[in-house]
This record gives C-alpha cells, sequence and structure tokens, in this order.
C-alpha cells in the first residue's frame, strides 16, 4: 500500500510539476514521462537476479531509498533534461520493490497464493489512488513541500525495510538453482 502510495502519488502529478516548473505542453510531457518505465524494460531480469543473489534483505530498502532519493533531487529546479532522467530514474525504485515485494506474498501460503496476491494488488492500486489523492492535498503547500513529506516517508520505509529484511537470506536450494542454470 505504501509503495504504491508513493509512486503513484508522485506520478500522478509529475505531469502538472512539468507544466508548472517547466513550462512543457502534452508532447514536452509525454517526452518527459517516457522514460518512466525504461529501467524496468532494460534492468528488470537484472534486479530479479539481484534478489535471487543477494535476497530482499538488500534490494528492497535500497528499491525504497533510491526513489526517495530520486523524488529529493526533483525538489530543486534543475535542468528539463535532468529532471527527466530523474523521472526516468525514479522507476528504478518502483522496479526494485514491487516485484520482489510480491514474491513474498506469494511465499506465505501455498495453499492462498491467489487469495494473498489478489489482495496485495488491490492494496498497491488503493494506495496508488490514495497516494494520489494525498499528493493533490499537499500540493496546495507548493511541489516542493509535497515531494519533501513524500520522499521523507518513503526514505523511513525504506529504513523500516532495511530493519524488517535483515534476518533474511536468499535459500541455499534456490542459490544452488540459479548457479545450475
Amino acid at each position: 500500500f505504501c509503495n504504491g502510495a508513493f509512486h503513484g502519488g508522485i506520478f500522478a502529478w509529475l505531469g502538472l510539476l512539468l507544466i508548472r516548473r517547466y513550462h512543457l505542453h502534452d508532447a514536452g510531457i509525454g517526452l518527459a514521462l517516457a522514460g518512466y518505465g525504461l529501467p524496468g524494460l532494460f534492468f528488470g531480469a537484472t534486479i530479479g537476479r539481484w534478489g535471487d543473489r543477494y535476497g530482499r534483505r538488500y534490494v528492497v530498502p535500497f528499491g525504497f531509498l533510491w526513489a526517495a532519493g530520486c523524488a529529493f533531487l526533483l525538489l530543486p529546479h534543475s535542468p528539463r533534461f535532468i529532471a527527466s532522467l530523474v523521472i526516468t530514474a525514479l522507476s528504478a525504485g518502483f522496479d526494485a520493490t514491487h516485484p520482489l515485494m510480491s514474491s513474498i506474498k506469494t511465499s506465505l501460503d501455498p495453499k492462498h497464493r491467489g487469495q494473498i496476491t489478489g489482495f496485495a494488488t488491490f492494496a498497491n492500486f488503493i494506495g496508488m489512488g490514495a497516494g494520489a489523492l494525498f499528493f493533490q492535498h499537499l500540493i496546495a503547500f507548493g511541489f516542493s513541500t509535497a515531494l519533501a513529506i513524500f520522499a521523507s516517508v518513503q526514505t523511513l520505509l525504506g529504513f523500516a525495510a532495511l530493519y524488517e529484511f535483515r534476518r533474511e537470506r536468499p535459500s541455499r536450494v534456490r542459490s544452488a538453482e540459479l548457479t545450475t542454470a
């Protein structure tokens, strides 16, 4: 829910940020946001292998902290090209967290994987909608304030993930499968 709220909240309002800060129109906004899915497309398999090799212990907190760092980088007014690169990099935080958090859900109870996955998907999308609504209300205080609050909460989530996953290790069976594959 929280990860969905962060990404849904920021991404839903990036178009308005690009209009107000950079005076972009439809095509410019589309080009600036086009990179959002590229890290997952090009590095998704690599991120997955990191998760398999090192476990979620490092990759999920890194994803939270990476996304928070990108949101903090959007705070100052920077050149359009830099902002577009930061927006592209922001999606790598989602790519490093969402699929690996899905694997947590599917490893909980083999009998109820479908229900667990369905509930988690529901929570993620409700989080995205709630995040967009919450961000909308924070924009009244300015984009910088809204981004700072969202980035700060995401940073706290990153540290909470470091704490929660501190004992997790990749399973030896899974690691052996990867080396033979």
